[in-house]
């Protein structure tokens, strides 16, 4: 048991209340509590190893059966030789730290258990008050059965001290008393300092004084008798245990123990049965909620005890069926039966505690996941007389568990995706290269510009679904936005799915017809590929809910609220299951031959991403859905688009590109020198060092992956040798959040593939 130390200012009794050793112990003669005035023995090291009983009240003989005649003037070791050691370090503890100390502690001497409080008194003496609380203490036990229900219960006892002076009227009748003393602990129940106390009345200080406080007092200074009482102080509103003794002619002495937390518990404990039964339907209802049942096993008599929960993990209603080990061992899954007698034979044979995960079959053949668990109770002969063990439904945290791998498997496919999506960039970025050169050739005609054009859009299109695999598994978007037209990329979709609802579905004699009803509304902030996805997932949707054919009809409007884009079609409809799962990850209704159930997850994560919301507006089967997003207005009203005509600039700069794949390299160098800026180009971080020992850059362009030296390696080289003389730009088909990009102190990043206006648009900014 933990000692508990008084949290207040280091104080001394005798300082306190200057008073000799036979008039202090004249005023604690009478007190019920025990009390004893003891002189602390130190070893040579300075270290308390014994104490000398010098005086002890009626009360300590009694309740600790050790005779004052044989008692006083002995240490505590002369008359309990194997005393343990802690109760000695306590009391020295109060002597050297000048500090009070309570605690609640078993003493194997007397078989009793005692709450003690202990104080300095002066040099190398203290004083013990005790009571022996064995009795409640066992009654504790055995209503509740919980020692840290028992330590809550009893950590609440800190006794408080006083001693008053009565006021008597003139006929003799106590009207009111003056605070002669009161201790630390009176100060900090009712909040109010010594100085506040002292010589004051006890009307003078509190609004409400009770007549029968009063009254009990007077009874006690004129009988003489000490008087043990439970009382309610109303003002404020606290319950206590009071000790009350004539200290001297119109002097009470009182210690009090506030007992308002502990006072239904021990109504409950010693006097209600019906308090009892409801603290057991507490007990009851907390297992329940954490579903743990408990049992206890008499090997004495072999009679078992299930706790309700017990029986409702089984299956069964509390009470309906005899507990007994032979049914709850039938209830064991059959594969864990073997495992489970031997842990519990285990137990029994070495007396030890034992710890076991298996499966339970309840009555209705639900299989659920426990933990049981079994402690052994031994007599003083060391035999096995009493088991008492839990089982607790984990099924819950199994599942959960499960998920754990499962997002586990998810992440490792996310680090795998983004590694391919990586590659899948730098090939399209060579595509897109060598593409955005062509356009820039002379005598293209208008009809070739236009396919082109197309090329470029599904390029465009394949590298936003290459992003979003690249994020694949990952929170953070880290994509930068731009300010795009909404309506525009509705149309590019509605284009580029037309072999979708148009071509495929005419060669089978079918016809879907797509309406449009644009709203005239502002620019968003956004990802062009993503947003152009999400419209071709839902466009591809619609036709694969309308295999018969039918119409979508696609409206943009503004809105308080934000920007609004609505899909209906007039297809076969959802059910309430579906709409509700329709945006979880893998959930489909085709079959994985013809979806893998990762669209619509999708389509809801890049709406989110881009703080918008989607939702099923309304859905019927056989007739039709319309799902309805709503996107935020961008926070820019105006862009400034790059000039078409990019080969006219005014500024020309000198540009190092680094890259280890020779086509990027060539491609980006084509492309810089057609804007009109000058472009050297090196295969690697060693030999662009070297190019920058002999020329003057404005601005490096440069790979992450490269052997021998990274890209963050050369741009940390760079600073080191230039500083912030010329711009980094990071270019790369890893998705880079603005974090890093700062950490590693780059100006730009590009991502693969780029366009030759978004190339140009870093150039500008540069």
């Amino acid at each position: 048991m933990e000692d508990e130390n008084i949290d207040s200012d280091s104080y001394n009794v005798n300082e306190e209340y200057k008073i000799s050793e036979d008039h202090f112990y004249k005023i604690f003669e009478g007190i019920t509590l025990g009390f004893a005035l003891c002189e602390l023995i130190l070893d040579k090291h300075g270290n308390p190893k014994d104490y000398r009983f010098l005086r002890m009240n009626p009360a300590f003989e009694k309740q600790s059966g050790m005779k004052i005649t044989s008692t006083v003037g002995k240490t505590v070791k002369d008359i309990y030789p194997d005393i343990e050691q802690s109760w000695i370090d306590r009391y020295g503890s109060t002597v050297i730290n000048n500090k009070p100390i309570h605690f609640i502690d078993y003493n194997h001497n007397t078989n009793k258990t005692y709450s003690v409080n202990a104080h300095s008194f002066s040099e190398n003496k203290f004083v013990i008050f005790f009571e022996d609380i064995t009795e409640l203490t066992k009654s504790k036990e055995d209503f509740i059965k919980s020692e840290q229900q028992y330590e809550q219960l009893f950590n609440s006892m800190m006794e408080m001290f006083q001693v008053i002076k009565l006021i008597y009227d003139k006929d003799g009748n106590a009207i009111d008393y003056i605070y002669l003393k009161v201790n630390r602990a009176f100060e900090q129940l009712v909040n109010k300092k010594k100085e506040e106390l002292i010589g004051k009345q006890a009307k003078e200080v509190f609004s409400i004084v009770e007549e029968h406080w009063i009254k009990t007092y007077e009874r006690v200074e004129k009988t003489g008798d000490p008087e043990k009482f439970e009382n309610y102080g109303a003002e404020l509103d606290k319950y206590y245990q009071i000790y009350a003794w004539k200290v001297d002619k119109e002097q009470v002495a009182i210690v009090f123990t506030d007992i308002t937390k502990t006072k239904k518990d021990q109504d409950a404990l010693l006097k209600s049965e019906k308090q009892n039964k409801k603290y057991i339907q507490m007990l009851n209802e907390a297992q329940r909620l954490v579903k743990i049942g408990n049992w206890e096993w008499n090997l004495l008599t072999n009679e078992i005890k299930w706790s309700d929960t017990m029986y409702e993990l089984l299956g069964y209603k509390p009470k309906s069926v005899e507990s007994s080990y032979a049914l709850a061992l039938k209830h064991v899954h059959p594969d864990d039966k073997e495992g489970y007698e031997k842990k519990l034979e285990e137990s029994i044979s070495n007396k030890t505690a034992y710890y076991f995960e298996n499966r339970i079959v309840k009555k209705d053949t639900t299989v659920i996941s426990v933990i049981s668990k079994g402690i052994c109770f031994l007599d003083n002969n060391n035999n096995l007389v009493r088991m008492v063990g839990t089982v607790q439904d984990i099924s819950s945290q199994k599942l959960i568990e499960k998920k754990f791998l499962e997002h586990q498997k998810l992440t490792a496919l996310g680090e795998m995706a983004a590694s391919i999506a990586h590659d899948f960039n730098n090939a399209l970025q060579s595509m897109i290269g060598n593409l955005e050169i062509v356009k820039l050739q002379n005598n293209i005609s208008d009809s070739s510009l236009e396919r082109l054009n197309n090329i470029g859009s599904t390029i465009t299109d394949v590298a936003g679904r290459v992003n979003a695999l690249q994020r694949f598994g990952k929170i953070n978007n880290s994509s930068e936005t731009e300010c795009i037209s909404l309506n525009s990329i509705i149309e590019e979709s509605i284009k580029q799915s037309r072999p979708l609802w148009k071509d495929n579905m005419e060669k089978e004699g079918l016809t879907v017809k797509i309406i449009t009803d644009y709203g005239n509304i502002p620019k968003i902030n956004g990802i062009h590929g993503e947003l152009k996805t999400v419209i071709h997932n839902l466009i591809k949707n619609s036709i694969e809910a309308m295999p018969e054919g039918g119409g979508i009809y696609i409206k943009t409007s503004l809105k308080p609220e934000g920007i609004f884009m609505t899909f209906t079609d007039t297809g076969i409809g959802m059910d309430e299951e579906t709409e509700l799962k329709i945006f979880q990850p893998f959930y489909t209704t085709k079959g994985f031959e013809a979806g893998r159930g990762l669209g619509m997850s999708g389509v809801y994560n890049v709406i989110k991403r881009h703080h918008g919301d989607i939702k099923i507006k309304s859905s019927e089967i056989g007739k039709g859905t319309t799902i309805e997003i709503i996107l935020p207005r961008s926070k820019v009203n105006n862009i400034n688009d790059i000039k078409e005509d990019v080969l006219n600039n005014e500024i020309s700069l000198n540009v190092l590109w680094v890259d280890d794949e020779i086509t990027i390299r060539e491609n980006a160098s084509d492309l810089i020198e057609l804007i009109g800026h000058k472009c050297d180009i090196a295969d690697g971080g060693d030999n662009a060092l070297q190019l920058l020992k002999m020329n003057k850059y404005d601005v490096i362009f440069t790979d992450i992956g490269m052997p021998n030296m990274n890209g963050w390696q050369l741009a940390d080289a760079i600073r080191k040798k230039v500083g912030n003389k010329i711009k980094i730009v990071i270019v790369s088909g890893w998705d880079i959040n603005e974090d890093t990009k700062k950490k590693q102190d780059v100006n730009f990043v590009l991502q693969k593939p780029f366009t030759l206006k978004e190339l140009e648009r870093i150039i500008i900014n540069i």
